[in-house]
């Protein structure tokens, strides 16, 4: 098929580019005005759609090729060959058959993923977003092409690459890699003088061009050549970088976060000065690394130079991780021998820099816990993309990119639970009430998920009813060692004493949210040292702030309460209590003799703290505080009449 006229073509490469992934319309319009869609851009867009789906069943499909997906189109790429995915299918599969030392089979795999390339990508495509692809696939072009000659190198086809390399060199002066091959091919074909005469002029370049020595293996390969290295003679010898590839696998499949992937997408895309950092800061649980390590292998090929990858444990029992041991596994990963990693972590992190230099790397941090930890694992190409994930926003590190999560849609929790449970259909009304009882965090769904698929005569509704009992949420939403709970902990053991102190007073309360000024009472602190750790919960994302005021999440109010029955007498805690009660009774008094002197103002006092004021009457009075309870209940009741009548009049 043709796909017509030129934006119709737009649009068909925007939907390519991204296939079998939700594109949003706005991502669609910015692609095809290049930044200045007018306003009949949507309209348009779906005139394009119309066009190419008419297209595609006039060539033969019958099946739709494009479907519409909220907030935008869907190109569907099963049953359909797409040369790029077929490029990049086979560049991973040549990169598998060389871990398993199949070396011809990579080769044969690689001369056929090159000979689908017919030009430039979507040449006839104008476009900054395009162009910004067309220079990434020419990225991975030659990239694969140096893996091609670097096998083929290999399998002792040195004389017949001396021709080829020594174009490529002319062509791409500035490609140390191909500089490499070029001076191992001449070494083993008998020309060691023209190998060092290919470093020295490739150096003098470097520093008159850019200021810059070559980089550390084309040294060491250098000064192998001028010490003989018998290991330069063989297959198995220190031919080329180690091409890392570290990203954990990816176990289940990420549900929503498609705004999120999308802003990934145009962050990585879009050419820039400077190293692109992204952030990706959120609560425990609330799905951090899945999002980070999802996208980092969908973009994977983008990063042909390799993929590193770190879990820093921010929030581990035994401590942060040393920026010092992590450069260590990074250098190794680049094909430093453990012997030559120096002791330094200053030396280290210049030498790993200095690997970095010139090539496009992804580098993942996850679970970080300050910019002193993260500062160090910072490449500094520009090329290079580094992606941290933290429980804090860590606002040292220079993000081009901040993403904060919080807990799923209530749909895509659905979704998620329906995928978890597949083999027990269940009802969508079950399947909603679950993900409410799970606050819609990820690591309690799945939690969860794994619960049933462990107890297999259970039904979705015996759940709920489980769920529902707040002796024992936790337990069931915690299935494994690293569930909600020890989430959870993790954050609470970071916590200052009296920061503990408070969290476990506040967990007591059984209000919907309540003022900064209750914090004090629980704890019975002044009001500075009250905020001070109020704000230590909140960037601990155990205290969530909503329109002014402070909310408990329900899980993380019920882990709070384990922990005060654990640690805190019950004394303590029924005073704790009684001190929020009475400091509510305080300030419902006032208010009420406000209401009847002044009015309105405060009748909105009332009105903004009327479900928390029945919260504490009902749970004072259960609690045996009943004079608290009766007085808090009279007070607001006569109120409210009072307020009437003022605003009455």
């Amino acid at each position: 098929m043709h796909p017509g006229a030129p934006r119709q073509r737009a649009v068909l490469a925007v939907l390519l580019l991204s296939a079998d992934r939700v594109v949003p319309m706005e991502h669609i319009a910015d692609v095809v005005w290049d930044g200045h869609a007018p306003t009949t851009a949507r309209t348009q867009i779906a005139i394009c759609v119309a066009a190419l789906r008419k297209a595609f069943k006039n060539a033969g499909w019958n099946q739709e090729v494009i479907t519409t997906s909220a907030p935008g189109y869907r190109l569907r790429a099963a049953d359909h060959r797409i040369d790029l995915l077929e490029f990049e299918t086979m560049v991973a599969r040549s990169r598998d058959l060389v871990r398993r030392r199949d070396a011809a089979a990579a080769t044969d795999t690689l001369h056929r993923a090159l000979a689908l390339f017919r030009g430039p990508l979507l040449a006839d495509v104008p476009g900054r977003h395009v162009a910004t692809h067309r220079a990434r696939v020419e990225e991975l072009r030659l990239s694969a092409l140096e893996q091609l000659l670097s096998l083929r190198l290999d399998l002792g086809q040195h004389q017949e690459l001396i021709g080829e390399l020594t174009t490529l060199v002319s062509d791409s002066p500035a490609r140390e890699k191909v500089r490499a091959l070029l001076m191992l091919a001449l070494y083993r074909a008998g020309r060691r003088a023209e190998a060092l005469d290919t470093f020295r002029r490739g150096r003098r370049q470097s520093i008159e061009e850019h200021g810059l020595e070559p980089g550390p293996e084309l040294q060491r390969l250098h000064n192998a050549i001028l010490r003989d290295d018998p290991t330069l003679t063989s297959a198995s010898g220190p031919a080329v970088v180690r091409t890392p590839a570290q990203l954990p696998p990816r176990i289940t499949a990420l549900v929503g976060r498609q705004w999120e992937l999308a802003a990934l997408d145009r962050f990585v895309a879009a050419p820039g000065s400077s190293l692109a950092v992204a952030s990706i800061s959120g609560g425990p649980g609330v799905g951090k690394t899945e999002l980070a390590v999802q996208w980092s292998r969908q973009v994977a090929d983008r990063f042909p130079d390799g993929q590193l990858f770190a879990d820093l444990h921010g929030h581990h029992p035994a401590g942060p991780a040393d920026p010092r041991d992590v450069l260590a596994g990074f250098l190794r990963a680049l094909g430093v021998p453990a012997g030559q990693v120096p002791e330094d972590t200053t030396e280290r992190t210049a030498l790993y820099r200095s690997m970095a230099h010139g090539r496009r790397m992804l580098v993942l941090l996850d679970d970080a816990e300050s910019f002193a930890q993260v500062q160090p694992l910072l490449p500094g190409d520009e090329r290079c993309c580094v992606v941290v994930t933290s429980r804090r926003r860590i606002c040292e590190v220079p993000t081009g990119l901040s993403l904060h999560l919080d807990p799923l849609a209530r749909h895509d929790s659905s979704l998620l639970l329906a995928d978890l449970t597949r083999a027990r259909p269940t009802s969508e009304a079950v399947l909603d009430r679950v993900a409410e009882l799970c606050e819609d965090l990820p690591l309690a769904l799945r939690g969860v998920g794994a619960l049933l698929a462990s107890k297999p005569h259970w039904t979705a509704r015996e759940l709920v009813a489980k769920l529902a009992d707040d002796r024992t949420r936790l337990d069931h939403v915690s299935f494994g060692p690293t569930g909600v709970r020890a989430a959870l902990a993790a954050s609470y053991d970071r916590l200052g004493d009296r920061a503990k102190e408070m969290f476990r007073r506040l967990s007591l309360l059984s209000v919907p949210d309540f003022p900064a000024w209750i914090a004090s009472s629980t704890l019975d602190a002044d009001p500075v040292e009250a905020e001070q750790l109020v704000e230590e919960l909140v960037e601990a994302h155990l205290l969530h702030v909503a329109g002014g005021r402070y909310r408990l999440p329900e899980l993380v109010r019920l882990f709070g309460r384990e922990r005060a029955a654990c640690e805190d007498s019950g004394d303590a805690r029924r005073a704790a209590c009684r001190r929020a009660f009475t400091r509510w009774l305080e300030e419902a008094r006032d208010a009420r003799h406000r209401c009847g002197a002044t009015g309105v103002d405060d009748a909105g006092w009332f009105a903004t703290e009327r479900a928390s004021l029945a919260a504490v009457i009902a749970q004072s009075a259960q609690m045996g505080l009943r004079e608290v309870a009766r007085e808090l209940a009279s007070t607001t009741s006569a109120a409210a009449g009072a307020c009437a009548v003022s605003v009455a009049s």
